[in-house]
């Protein structure tokens, strides 16, 4: 019992899991024991603070970067005296940076770049009074990059065998080697690695290795057509006919004589395509064929034919036909002429001409020569020498003969005979033969 206007003995301080005591209030003012005086009757109420809470981090704090997925989950495993009814606020910080709207009692991390050290400061609340903010100790994190595996099969590049160029997709690399001494290939012409082995792998970034090699096998150049393309060169001196086969597979550009042989890449744009026969071809044409480029393969080599000049010449033979003989005329080229010979000679004959089979007019030495031919002389029979010969006289006989007259007729010509027909003055007598 406290008389009036006497003072209070202040009492031990009260206990409180979780909590701090403050001081004893009447009302909203703090009673001070020393100085204070009762009045009246009195209630005084006690008055705390709220602890901070306990807090550690847990959680592992190593991962390896997983495509953008969390690696790496830290929790703040936040506890208090007070027991249930407390409630907590995080703020999660990396190093002395605030992490803005991580608030959650959780800290999902993804990147290698999220490597480092980070803590968490937390708060308690009973839904009256709040704590002071308790800093947890650091924990460091550690996100390895990401190993990728080798580029797959023809991924990563695109080449051009045509064009002999080869377009690197972003984000691969290519090397003629996979040592320090291997030189970088960039978007370009790939003439210079065919037949070798080149190496692809991604290349690396902020969250990835890079990956391993992926070897390439550019192939060569085929080799020159060799005899798959056929030549056949002039087959008559002067025919300009020579043939030219190029199986399918194979392109071609024909220059003709005085013309250009291709001498760059542009030069094959309207180039031609096998398989075909190039017919009627003239000495000295060149043809210049290649493997033709594919989807898969590079043109070949390329290779130079040329159709060569035939020596091969005509002949014309003269049949005399049982006259003299007469030389062949020999050397004729394509599209020549034959020199008239001399005409032949033939007892008891006169020569006609010469005629190539049965044509029924003579031979024009005019005529251009296409082939062997033989030409046959003509001739026509001389009239034979007669002569009558037998008694031209005598004396009516009741009817018998009595002049005979006998038609001796000679030829310079061996086995000839006659037909005979008699006349009496310009009269032909009948029957007479």
């Amino acid at each position: 019992m406290v008389v009036d206007g006497g003072k209070v003995t202040e009492p031990t301080d009260p206990e409180k899991a979780g909590y701090t005591f403050t001081a004893w209030y009447d009302g909203e003012t703090e009673w001070d024991f020393d100085h204070d005086t009762v009045k009246d009757d009195l209630a005084l109420t006690s008055r705390w603070t709220l602890n901070a809470p306990t807090v550690k981090i847990t959680g592992t704090p190593t991962g390896t970067y997983n495509g953008g997925q969390p690696v790496v989950t830290l929790t703040a495993d936040a506890t208090h005296a007070a027991g249930d009814g407390i409630t907590y606020t995080y703020q999660w910080y990396k190093g002395d940076a605030k992490l803005d709207g991580e608030t959650n009692s959780t800290l999902s991390l993804t990147d290698v770049a999220d490597s480092g050290e980070y803590h968490v400061v937390v708060t308690a609340s009973d839904g009256t009074l709040t704590s002071g903010a308790t800093t947890s100790s650091p924990v460091t994190v550690t996100i390895s990059k990401a190993k990728p595996n080798a580029p797959a099969a023809n991924a990563g590049y695109t080449i051009d065998f045509a064009g002999e160029t080869i377009e690197i997709t972003e984000g691969y690399e290519i090397y003629t080697g996979t040592d320090e001494n291997g030189k970088e290939i960039t978007d370009g012409s790939i003439t210079d690695y065919l037949g070798e082995t080149i190496y692809i792998r991604t290349e690396g970034d902020g969250n990835h290795e890079p990956s391993d090699w992926t070897a390439i096998a550019i192939p060569a150049r085929p080799d020159a057509p060799g005899d798959k393309v056929t030549i056949t060169d002039e087959t008559i001196k002067n025919k300009n006919d020579g043939t030219a086969t190029i199986p399918e597979g194979m392109e071609y550009i024909v220059v003709l004589p005085g013309g250009d042989v291709p001498d760059s890449e542009d030069d094959w744009d309207d180039a031609e395509r096998g398989p075909a026969t190039i017919e009627d071809l003239p000495v000295g044409t060149q043809i210049v064929v290649r493997v033709e480029a594919t989807g898969t393969k590079p043109h070949g080599t390329e290779q130079t034919y040329q159709i060569q000049a035939s020596a091969t010449t005509l002949t014309v033979t003269f049949n005399s036909n049982g006259g003299s003989a007469v030389s062949p005329a020999i050397g004729i080229a394509y599209n020549g002429t034959a020199e008239e010979p001399d005409a032949p000679t033939r007892a008891g004959y006169t020569f006609a001409g010469w005629f190539l089979g049965n044509a029924e007019d003579a031979f024009d030495f005019d005529t251009k020569i296409t082939d062997n031919i033989t030409l046959t002389a003509r001739w026509t029979l001389v009239p034979p020498t007669v002569e009558i010969t037998g008694e031209t006289e005598g004396t009516y006989n009741g009817g018998q003969p009595v002049v005979t007259l006998t038609a001796d007729a000679t030829h310079a010509a061996n086995g000839v005979t006659y037909s005979y027909q008699w006349y009496k003055d310009n009269t032909a007598l009948t029957g007479e033969t």
